[in-house]
């Protein structure tokens, strides 16, 4: 027995169970606001409401301290609706209301001084966006998935950790933190915000920045002010300019910069050994794919949807990579035009890489190993993909580019011959020529000094596809004309200098 009361006595006197309301009533001024709070908000309609005519320590979702005084308010998911009003109790410190259907405006609750976490989000409340200057102890605000609009206030406090914005209409520049030093997380995605992107140097503390699906342009600060940063996420907005190493953020782990408008070269990321996963997908970045030798081993890299040509890319592929990455369609390769003869360059190993080469939709050379070239015999509008075998079924698609066949004067004399083109080739590199139909065609190659056949001279039996691949092999240096006849009445000739 005595055991019992001894026990009794601990729970009386025990901090928690005065803080949970129990054996104190709530005080008048409180109970009040809390009933205006029902009315407002549908109470009756609730999915949990309260029982008016019994204490206030049995409503669900509320929450008295010793002296009863309201302390937390948590009604989440339980159909509220209508306007919130600017409820006036001074010991709140939780407000929880998200994922009801509130709607109008959000007061600025200037008679909430000890909030510390304001939760409303996935209602639908609109307007505009108090500063919240009232509430000195605040620590979290969620106002994400509503419909408020218009300029994002200032927010000035020194105890802000958390403020989530998105999924609002918010337009205007980027909010200024100037006096949020203790900020640690920023999401204000999915509005409509322009201007540049600031760096935020005064956030030291900063861990998370979240500006995607915004319309935000300029280039892509270095956020070096904030050393802390974990996560960096800048996705669906219009930035430009190149990427940068982001050399100050050892701690970032996921960095997604995809659907922006990025472009030149991939950095090495050399100063990121905590990275975790790199999205830069969907931009019009360039160039050969760095090593990342100085990556987690485990990251996950997303470079599809660039303009990345084949270099550096056969370096990924093996089964002692325990890191991925993703390449999948790269796009625009360019078509260079020299005379008649067409070129692009996909980069990689010529004995890993393929040429299809087509004409007015029309494939006029399939799977051609090395051959990135094309000899036109024809006007049309041409296009190549280069497939490289040990990236499964990666594929560069070229642009289209119209050519207007130009036959070239056959000038047989010596000299510079002021106005004719000359088109380079080179020893031990592949070419292609489009034939009008299949046949034996007769490839020379006549030195224009003298008019005489050089070493190189070559029969072809050419198939259904009509393309001729022909390869150049110790042909002395100078100008040429190189002589194609055959077929049908078939003869061309291009002015050609091998260097």
């Amino acid at each position: 027995m005595k055991k019992k009361i001894l026990i009794v006595l601990c729970l009386l006197t025990s901090p928690v169970f005065w803080s949970l309301g129990f054996g104190q009533s709530c005080n008048k001024s409180d109970s009040l606001e809390l009933v205006k709070f029902y009315n407002a908000t549908g109470g009756v309609n609730w999915a949990e409401s309260w029982n008016l005519q019994r204490p206030v320590r049995t409503w669900s979702g509320v929450r008295l301290s010793p002296a009863g005084n309201v302390v937390s308010i948590v009604l989440q998911t339980n159909n509220l609706k209508g306007t919130l009003p600017d409820i006036n109790l001074p010991e709140l410190v939780t407000l929880k209301l998200g994922f009801n259907q509130l709607n109008g405006s959000v007061p600025n609750f200037t008679r909430l001084g000890k909030l510390e976490t304001l939760y409303l989000s996935s209602n639908k409340l609109s307007g505009s966006m108090p500063a919240f200057d009232k509430m000195r102890n605040i620590v979290e605000i969620d106002l994400s998935v509503n419909q408020l609009s218009g300029q994002i206030p200032e927010i000035k406090s020194q105890t802000i950790k958390v403020i989530n914005l998105a999924s609002n209409l918010f337009t205007g520049d980027s909010p200024k933190m100037a006096y949020t030093a203790s900020l640690k997380k920023l999401v204000i995605s999915d509005n409509r915000l322009t201007g540049s992107i600031p760096d935020f140097f005064g956030l030291y503390q900063l861990e998370e920045l979240n500006l995607s699906g915004n319309r935000f342009t300029g280039k892509v600060p270095d956020f070096e002010g904030s050393p802390f940063l974990r996560i960096l996420k800048l996705s669906n907005n219009k930035l430009s300019g190149n990427v940068p190493d982001f050399n100050k953020l050892a701690k970032l782990q996921f960095l997604a910069l995809d659907h922006n408008q990025l472009s030149g070269s991939i950095p090495e990321f050399s100063y990121l050994p905590s990275v975790i996963e790199i999205d830069l997908s969907h931009n019009q970045l360039s160039g050969k794919t760095p090593l990342f030798e100085n990556l987690y081993k485990k990251s996950s890299i997303n470079l599809s949807f660039n303009n990345l040509s084949f270099d550096g890319m056969e370096y990924h592929v093996g089964a002692d990579k325990s890191y991925f990455v993703n390449f999948a369609n790269q796009d625009s390769l360019e078509i260079q035009k020299e005379g008649n003869l067409l070129i692009v360059n996909a980069g990689g190993s010529d004995q890993n890489v393929y040429y299809s080469w087509y004409k007015d939709n029309q494939l006029i050379a399939a799977n051609v190993r090395g051959c990135n070239t094309m000899f036109t015999t024809s006007s049309g509008t041409y296009r190549c993909i280069a497939k490289n075998t040990l990236l499964g079924s990666l594929t560069l698609n070229s642009q289209t580019v119209k050519s207007e066949y130009q036959p070239e004067e056959l000038v047989m004399k010596g000299g510079d011959n002021q106005g004719v083109k000359w088109t380079e080739l080179k020893n031990n590199v592949p070419m292609n020529v489009a034939v009008n139909e299949p046949g034996s065609y007769i490839l020379k190659l006549i030195d224009t000094k003298d008019n005489k056949t050089v070493a190189f001279e070559q029969n072809h039996n050419v198939s259904s596809r009509k393309l001729i691949i022909f390869t150049l092999n110790k042909v002395p240096k100078g100008k040429y004309i190189l002589r194609i006849t055959g077929g049908k009445n078939f003869q061309h000739g291009f002015n050609v200098i091998v260097e």
